[in-house]
């Protein structure tokens, strides 16, 4: 009779422990934990803005920034990337981005002495919607 009631009891807390990793297994697989992802911005353009940050990297001192347009088109008048003790380079030539268009923003900033270890740029971009002018801004982090 004890050795029926040890085993039911190991039974018991063996599926218990095993739905529990199961369990965590999925999380972890939906990237939940999100363990050693570095940040890519912060903060990213404001949620339900007209951007919606995509994607950045910085190859060769040149900046360049996927942003997704919402529903309207908007009219971009400038573009200000800078860096903390570093300086600013601006981009005044993006045009118009079409309503629910990926859009590659590019900021030349190869003038500027960048760091050679993670660094922040701070990102202002400049728009126009509807006749009705806009500035957004984002942090992006940057790993060399």
């Amino acid at each position: 009779m004890r050795a029926q009631a040890a085993l039911e009891y190991l039974m018991t807390y063996g599926w218990a422990i095993l739905i529990i990793v199961i369990a965590i297994g999925a999380l972890y697989a939906m990237g939940l934990f999100g363990i050693g992802a570095p940040q890519t911005c912060s903060p990213c353009f404001p949620a339900g803005g007209d951007f919606t940050y995509q994607d950045h990297s910085v190859v060769n001192g040149i900046l360049y920034l996927s942003v997704q347009e919402g529903p309207d088109s908007v009219t971009v008048s400038n573009v200000t990337a800078s860096i903390t003790g570093v300086g600013s380079a601006y981009n005044d030539t993006v045009g118009t981005i079409n309503a629910n268009e990926l859009k590659v923003i590019t900021v030349d900033m190869s003038g500027l002495s960048l760091p050679t270890s993670a660094y922040s740029i701070d990102v202002q971009v400049s728009y126009t919607k509807q006749g009705v002018p806009h500035v957004v801004s984002a942090t992006l982090h940057v790993k060399p």
